[in-house]
Formats: structure tokens, sequence, C-alpha cells
């Protein structure tokens, strides 16, 4: 039970278990998670940014606010750099809007920040424009609406159902 196969399967498993409002339940297995994908990967694992943003999904819903900072930075620092990446940087940035309205308030100007981010990447014409980009233009398209972004938010959708009827 220590392979990154295992891994994979608690990574899963936490996720499925913050799915269903057991955040608290999650964390054991997000933690051991952790500890095996350490063990056996190198810190530039693209499998390292999908764990930091969903440990910090369940960070954020049980008001653990700075852990869940502390994480998401840790997925930019890994998603970033890497051309695969960038596009769950964007996903990153909006979870990240999303986790300072919940500890800061919808007014403080980090959500503004990570939303800009966000698009910046969205927009970026060397992402390759294929069906994983359909895939996060469409999951990333409602947070702009949620934040008072419409026009951004339909010109989203508006680019995924494009890329999802080409793919």
């Amino acid at each position: 039970w220590d392979s990154v196969s295992a891994a994979t399967i608690f990574l899963n498993a936490a996720t499925t278990l913050k799915a269903f409002g057991k955040a608290e339940d999650a964390l054991p297995l997000y933690e051991n998670t952790l500890s095996i994908y350490k063990e056996n990967l190198q810190e530039d694992d693209l499998r390292f940014g999908g764990f930091y943003n969903n440990y910090a999904l369940a960070l954020t819903d049980l008001g653990r606010f700075q852990e869940a900072e502390d994480a998401y930075l840790s997925a930019l620092k890994v998603v970033l750099p890497q051309e695969k990446g960038r596009l769950d940087g964007a996903s990153t940035y909006v979870n990240m809007a999303y986790l300072y309205e919940a500890w800061k308030g919808n007014s403080c100007p980090e959500i503004q920040k990570c939303m800009e981010k966000g698009l910046e990447i969205l927009d970026d014409s060397r992402i390759p424009q294929d069906g994983y980009c359909a895939f996060v233009l469409s999951k990333c398209a409602p947070a702009y609406r949620h934040f008072g972004m419409d026009a951004v938010a339909d010109r989203l959708f508006r680019r995924s159902e494009v890329l999802y009827a080409r793919h």
C-alpha cells in the first residue's frame, strides 16, 4: 500500500469523500497520498499539482484557509513551469479565488488577481486547443460568472463548445 498506484486510489477516495461533505474524513487519505508521492515521485511530477488542488479544496471546506492557500501555492509551483500543467494552473487560480472569498470576503483584491491570472492562462494562444482545454474552459467559466464577469464566462463557454465540437 505504498505504491504510486495505491496513492492514486487514496487520492480518488479522499476526493470522493470531500465531494460528499466528508472533508475531515478525507484528510488522512490525502496525507497518506502525499507521503507516498513524496517517496516515489519527482517533486515536479504533475500528479502533485492535482493532489495539492484537491487537498486545498478539502482544507478550504474545513476553514483551514492558510493551509489551503499554501497547498494552492504548492500546486502552482508544480504546474505553471510545465506546458502540460498550465491549464491546471488556471483551475488552481480559480479555486484560489473561491478560497479568498470564503476566507477574506468577496471584495478582497486577491480574488480579482486570481481571476486575471487564470484568464491570462486560458487566453494564452500557446495553450493546445484540444479536448482538455475545452474541459478546463467549461470548468472555469462558472467561476467567472460567480465573480461577476459574465461576458468572460460566456466567451469561455463558447470556446469550450467549439473545442468539444472539434474533438
